[in-house]
């Protein structure tokens, strides 16, 4: 879905500073967060840019604006496909990036034959980023916690999926307790593991975009050091 509405707050004069020329803007639908993204299509280069705007409006977005900017280029710096952030202001929580287009690796499955081709790579992309992300990671670039650790699990993971999965996309009460020893055996189970790593808690196939040069993740916020439980939704 997209909005053709220019943005209503002063990032289209920071990205037209940046563009050098008006650019043709049309808002790109959210997915589960309060960041808003925009397109930008430029004529004179037939190219296209994204800018996200999270207005820091509180002490988190505040450390939310700086984890996305500096865990996305600790990542990309480590050879992973994370896109480029050109122009940034932290103050007004703007950003322009490159564009990774909009073919997500879910939709990309869904309208394949095969599958396996398409999830293969997105497994190696996987394991380089949380042993190679985790080299030089500082956890003082977390906005959430530094370690991936019980409380986590159950505040991030699990009551998220009561209140975004059971409760707001199901219709049902998020209140089950028939529910909660397999929630408590999930995360007894996931604190054994060795957690020195890197992880990405939102690496999940509508992050993951597919381009004509190579799988793509858009986000780089939502970090820590610890091990990757699937329970969760996009957020």
């Amino acid at each position: 879905m997209v909005d053709s509405r220019e943005p209503a707050s002063g990032i289209a004069a920071f990205v037209r500073e940046f563009l050098g020329e008006p650019g043709v803007f049309s808002r790109v639908a959210g997915d589960g967060s309060k960041r808003i993204f925009w397109r930008i299509r430029v004529s004179e280069s037939n190219g296209s840019y994204i800018a996200m705007e999270n207005a820091p409006t509180d002490d988190f977005l505040k450390r939310e604006n700086v984890a996305y900017l500096s865990i996305g280029r600790h990542l990309r710096d480590k050879g992973l496909p994370l896109p480029e952030i050109y122009r940034f202001d932290l103050d007004k929580g703007w950003f322009i990036m490159e564009d990774f287009g909009d073919v997500s690796l879910q939709t990309a499955c869904l309208n394949a034959k095969e599958r396996l081709p398409h999830y293969l790579p997105v497994v190696g992309i996987l394991l380089q980023q949380q042993t190679k992300g985790s080299e030089g990671f500082n956890r003082a670039w977390t906005c959430q916690t530094e370690t991936y650790d019980r409380h986590v699990m159950r505040r991030y993971e699990v009551d998220y999926f009561k209140e975004a999965f059971l409760g707001t996309y199901l219709g049902l009460s998020k209140d089950r307790p028939g529910l909660e020893s397999n929630f408590d055996h999930l995360v007894e189970e996931a604190s054994k593991a060795d957690n020195r790593f890197f992880l990405h808690r939102d690496f999940q196939s509508r992050n993951i975009m597919i381009t004509a040069r190579k799988l793509e993740s858009w986000t780089g916020k939502v970090a820590a050091s610890g091990l990757w439980l699937t329970i969760w939704l996009h957020s």
